[in-house]
């Protein structure tokens, strides 16, 4: 219970960090910006569909800890431990946007299996498994758009993003020591979505380059007790295949805490990932 508290804590205060950094990034450029940056006039909107789809591969560390049938089970897992022990490629993310003046969709999915390092729990040791799909649909409303210069290449705009996190969690537990009969494996798995309210920042630094940075917030005890994300990456616009496209670099970081039911009925899942990812993205 009270490394339960600590978790919830620590994630509340990672929390509001990441979105109080997006704020304030927001916040810089309308007030310090605001005698230097030009509104982007409507009548420069082209009013046609633009979509974006994006495979990225994500190298995340992972701590926290599972929980199947009140049996829990702590990891903390770097980089290098966790591509040696994922049975799929490890944080394959498929990203898809779709957006029309100032309101758009963004859809994102992850899936990967991971086996964590064997801890002991009392005279008994006991290897956790997470299998985890994680899906993200939120929708965007474009606030603003700056030009920060005269001539159109440089520009900003913040969207406001609201929607939802569906999260399918598998946990396993497989014990060995202590001699005489090993208790078996335990198998458990849940579902459920979080209500998810962000923002995200777009800012074009040149005609080639591209930074979005993106903070959200969500769970709030309807489904995670609170879960947060921020990422930031940069994108080169290039022409592969005869189509715009873009190569992007960045890091991102996603967490939760769930919690359902109690005693031998309890099943849990508190996760923090975070990680370098690199990507390509087609625009259409």
């Amino acid at each position: 219970m009270l490394m339960r508290r600590w978790w919830r804590r620590r994630a509340r205060r990672s929390g509001g960090i990441a979105v109080a950094f997006v704020l304030a990034v927001a916040a810089l450029c309308v007030t310090t910006g605001a005698a230097r940056c030009q509104i982007a006039p409507p009548d420069q909107a082209d009013h046609e569909w633009h979509f974006d789809a994006a495979i990225y591969g994500w190298m995340p560390a992972m701590r926290g800890s599972l929980e199947a049938r009140g049996t829990r089970a702590s990891f903390n897992e770097s980089f290098l431990d966790t591509v040696r022990k994922s049975d799929t490629l490890l944080g394959l993310m498929g990203h898809f946007e779709a957006h029309h003046d100032d309101l758009g969709g963004i859809a994102d999915f992850l899936y990967t299996k991971i086996k964590f390092k064997s801890a002991a729990v009392g005279p008994l040791t006991v290897t956790p498994t997470s299998e985890m799909a994680i899906v993200d649909f939120t929708g965007a409303w474009r606030l603003t758009h700056f030009w920060l210069d005269n001539i159109g290449d440089r520009s900003m705009s913040i969207e406001a993003l609201a929607g939802g996190r569906f999260y399918s969690i598998g946990n396993r537990l497989d014990f060995g020591g202590a001699g005489g009969a090993t208790p078996p494996s335990i198998d458990e798995g849940k579902s459920w979505v979080d209500p998810v309210i962000g923002l995200r920042i777009n800012t074009a630094l040149s005609p080639s380059w591209i930074l979005t940075v993106r903070g959200d917030v969500g769970g709030f005890g309807l489904g995670s007790d609170f879960a947060w994300q921020t990422a930031a990456v940069l994108g080169y616009r290039i022409r592969l295949l005869n189509q715009n496209a873009v190569l992007a670099v960045g890091y991102r970081a996603l967490s939760w805490n769930f919690s359902h039911g109690q005693g031998p009925a309890e099943f849990g899942s508190t996760t923090t990932m975070h990680g370098p990812l690199i990507g390509l993205d087609f625009q259409f």
